[in-house]
């Protein structure tokens, strides 16, 4: 692995995993002050908001980090794109707040869906200030933003939860934070301003390969906040938020991590464009690298997710324990979901793509449709089939399309999987013994589970000689 792609990949790390910690810590902090109702409310509320913060991209942002040269030109007309259809969008919200609000019969979402919703004209400002920067790799630059306006939202979140805002805090921490980026893009991240030009013919070209893309992000943020519509329907409030706190503690384990390892991937393949073998390297060395971090947090935070949560959440949220324990061993497979899905993106197959969100995804639904009537924990497990079908259509279709085999994948990530498992299998021998013989705080089953478990990981890993070991113990050294 270059020096270059790793660079890349530990700064967009720092990013994203920055902003993580402080926003666990803060949620940490949060959760003990507010009620699992206040996020089941919020939940409800931002099912609207994250499908049109979708919309505004339209999927023109892959469409300039998939272009090899984007011309001043392309960055104005979809700066300007953005910016309109976010205040259409935006509008369409604040009108059908009311009757959204009726649905659920909570009248309280009717001013909370219009202040969260000026988060679409604020996310619309700064999507070609952080493109610019993807397309330079610039993730350093990137991940001092983030992370400043993620404590500064963080804090301002707090005081309001103090202050006995109660879900008010959870809305303007979400808001404040995307106001403090975007300024700091502006300001900080890279000196360009849009010039008043809207080029039709750069809007078709870029449009016609994003909108597949956008239908298929469009479907997947559907699919995802489909279970808060009908939990928050047929369920408590209360469900509701033990169920969106397992999932997002789960997203931080394994969809997040994938996905901030593949961040650098595509602009990464299109500069090795004219290089098919070193873009073949490029894909086993972020297969590898996603499946050796990724396999061991999410067995070990199944194993440990009981002393964890009643640790660091209190033990009121215990109930949720079950939904992240299915969830983290559903999602294990995304590092490889998230390669092949990136290499077929990387080659312009937007098209195939969709085909396998929409297969997927009518599966996916079909399941969680089943599962419904039968609890939150068997809807956790209609989420773990659609991970998988979802993993296995695209290894197969980045078979046909781009001649990459399922058991050359299955080779690469074979041994990360087994000594992942096998170190989760000591963390819970160790928890177990504990509580069998002298039985302790969740702090110390959760220190000494942790312990263990990685601990014989990276034992593990550096006595079976793992390139992806040895090259971050060298790049730590030389750093």
């Amino acid at each position: 692995m270059s020096n270059r792609t790793f660079h890349s990949i530990l700064w967009t790390g720092i990013d994203r995993f920055g902003t993580q910690v402080f926003q666990v810590a803060f949620s940490i902090i949060l959760a003990r002050l507010l009620m699992p109702e206040d996020y089941g409310l919020v939940a409800l509320a931002f099912i609207f908001l994250m499908v049109g913060l979708v919309l505004t991209d339209g999927g023109l942002q892959l469409s300039l980090l998939q272009k090899k040269n984007p011309t001043e030109n392309d960055f104005s007309t979809v700066f300007w794109f953005n910016l309109g259809f976010g205040i259409v969008l935006y509008a369409t919200l604040f009108f059908c707040a009311p009757l959204i609000a009726r649905f659920y019969d909570q009248p309280l979402m009717i001013p909370i869906l219009r202040i969260a919703g000026l988060n679409i004209i604020v996310w619309a400002l700064g999507i070609i200030h952080g493109t610019k920067l993807d397309i330079t790799l610039n993730f350093k630059k990137q991940a001092f933003i983030t992370i400043s306006a993620m404590l500064i939202s963080g804090f301002f979140g707090i005081w309001l939860a103090f202050s006995g805002y109660g879900v008010w805090a959870l809305v303007f921490q979400f808001l404040s934070n995307n106001l403090l980026r975007v300024l700091l893009l502006w300001i900080f991240g890279t000196r360009w301003y849009p010039k008043f030009v809207f080029c039709i013919e750069s809007f078709k070209s870029l449009f016609n390969f994003g909108c597949k893309y956008m239908l298929t992000t469009l479907l997947d943020t559907t699919y995802k906040n489909m279970f808060a519509v009908f939990i928050g329907r047929f369920y408590a409030l209360k469900e509701l938020g033990f169920f969106q706190k397992a999932y997002s503690l789960t997203n931080l384990t394994t969809t997040n991590i994938s996905y901030t390892i593949a961040r650098s991937f595509i602009p990464l393949q299109t500069s090795l464009s004219d290089n098919i073998s070193e873009q073949r390297k490029s894909f086993d060395r972020f297969l590898s690298l996603g499946c050796f971090i990724v396999f061991p947090i999410a067995i070990l935070f199944a194993v440990l997710a009981e002393p964890l949560v009643a640790f660091v959440l209190t033990e009121r949220w215990l109930p949720a324990v079950p939904f992240i324990q299915i969830l983290c061993l559903s999602y294990i497979w995304y590092p490889i979901l998230v390669v092949n899905r990136q290499m077929l993106l990387s080659k312009g197959f937007s098209k195939q793509n969709l085909m396998i969100d929409v297969i997927a995804k009518t599966l996916g639904v079909a399941a969680f449709l089943i599962a419904l009537p039968h609890g939150i924990a068997w809807i956790c497990v209609s989420i773990g089939f659609y991970a998988l079908v979802d993993m296995i259509l695209s290894v197969f279709f980045a078979k046909k399309y781009v001649s990459i085999r399922l058991f050359e994948q299955l080779r690469i990530a074979a041994p990360a999987f087994g000594l992942a498992v096998f170190s989760g299998f000591i963390a819970w021998f160790v928890v177990m013994g504990v509580m069998h013989y002298a039985p302790t705080s969740d702090f110390m089953q959760l220190l000494l589970g942790g312990i263990a478990g990685l601990g014989v990981y990276a034992v593990g890993a550096h006595l079976l000689k793992f390139d992806e070991w040895r090259f971050i113990l060298n790049y730590l050294k030389r750093k």
